[in-house]
């Protein structure tokens, strides 16, 4: 009868192997105030150099930091040219709390088990990794704890919706662009981010583009990646311990998501949303996951969020190595080509490079081929390009066309 004990001690202890035993910071599950939740990112910033720094992208409309922690080896340095940029945001609706607070989880994770666990090491090291734990610090500090179905704090301080606010494809613009969604739209065109998720919460879904229907019907609103996205939405849910299981947890007037996934505009339009925005205006792949039926659960509730979100985080994480990668140079002087374009023959999407030439592309595993150009070069193509679930490099030289 000892043995099977035995088996599970050496387990647990290689589990703990993993774990740094003494953390800056315990993880408390608690609601952090903004202010908490400033300090503790300026702590980690200051704590670990080599790793993480802190910023802000802008103000709220009451003079609130949407600050940023960034978390990559080198930090504080120029980003590393091939390394790819991803981002969370948390809590652009105020009253939507969980996904701030495991996100704060998720700075300390990183940081605590840098060197720890190989995970943790592998992705600090390859990934520039962007997190936004509060968009809307505003709505967040007036909302009401423990209120599952309340809408106080939704908003920002002037009213607005902030995921209603962005440049839509189909109706335009709706209303002043608020600060928040100004700094927010601002730092995505500025960087060239791959991937990336923002955190909801009222329901138990992984959603993907696009958010929005041309009729403002709710009806299925296919983007040309729509393979990709509905393989990212299974990272999210799958890795979750029920998100996959059909919102069984949910009240019952919510549909039923198969896989806990679903296409953001079938399951009803929003226009003017960021994760549209994200994919039509710059070149990142971005879904948007409803953590929680309660949008504001008790402060008892946060442990089991942090344990049923921690593996989905870290796995979605880890997608942005997949698909293609690598440069585009000027193949006389080497020099990278700025806003060259990436297309994937058969889909409508083309991603672009950056001022150093470099482009990411997410794809699926599969055979493809592929066209670069840029103007004032002629342009080159690469055909039967195998992709599997590691990332592909595969660069191009392209030569003056004058």
């Amino acid at each position: 009868g000892g043995l099977p004990c035995l088996i599970v001690l050496v387990g647990a202890l290689t589990a703990w192997g993993a774990i740094n035993p003494s953390p800056l910071l315990p993880i408390e599950f608690k609601y952090h105030t903004n202010e908490e939740m400033y300090s503790l990112m300026d702590q980690y910033a200051a704590r670990f150099p080599t790793l993480a720094s802190t910023f802000s992208v802008g103000k709220s409309v009451q003079g609130s930091d949407l600050k940023v922690i960034r978390i990559t080896l080198g930090a504080n340095a120029d980003p590393v040219p091939g390394r790819p940029l991803f981002k969370y945001i948390g809590s652009m609706h105020g009253n939507e709390v969980v996904g701030r607070q495991v996100l704060i989880y998720l700075i300390q994770h990183l940081l605590d088990n840098y060197g720890f666990d190989d995970e943790v090491s592998r992705l600090v090291n390859a990934t520039d990794i962007y997190i936004m734990p509060g968009m809307n610090p505003d709505g967040f500090a007036v909302s009401t704890p423990a209120a599952c179905g309340e809408i106080r704090g939704r908003n920002n301080h002037n009213g607005y919706d902030l995921n209603r606010n962005f440049p839509d494809q189909f109706t335009g613009q709706f209303g002043i662009v608020q600060p928040e969604v100004r700094a927010v739209m601002n730092w995505i065109q500025s960087k060239q981010f791959v991937l990336s998720a923002n955190l909801h919460g009222g329901s138990l879904v992984a959603s993907y583009p696009f958010d929005d229907s041309s009729t403002g019907m709710s009806t299925y609103s296919e983007s040309p990646d729509d393979d990709i996205f509905r393989s990212l939405a299974m990272t999210y849910s799958t890795n979750h311990p029920y998100m996959h299981l059909n919102n069984a947890d949910c009240v019952v007037y919510e549909p039923s998501f198969h896989n806990g996934i679903t296409n953001g505009a079938e399951w009803y339009s929003v226009p003017g949303g960021m994760q549209d925005f994200n994919y039509l205006r710059s070149n990142d792949f971005e879904i948007t996951v409803e953590l929680s039926c309660c949008k504001y659960p008790p402060a008892s509730a946060l442990e089991g969020e942090w344990a049923s979100n921690k593996a989905p985080l870290m796995a979605y994480l880890a997608r942005v190595h997949s698909g293609i990668k690598g440069f585009v140079r000027d193949a006389s002087t080497g020099v990278g080509l700025l806003g060259a374009e990436i297309k994937v023959v058969g889909r409508a999407h083309v991603v672009r490079t950056t001022n150093l030439g470099e482009y990411w592309r997410l794809l699926l595993p599969g055979t493809y081929n592929l066209t670069v150009s840029s103007p004032g070069y002629f342009s080159r193509s690469a055909f039967n390009v195998a992709v599997g679930s590691d990332p592909v490099p595969i660069s191009f030289d392209l030569q003056r066309s004058a």
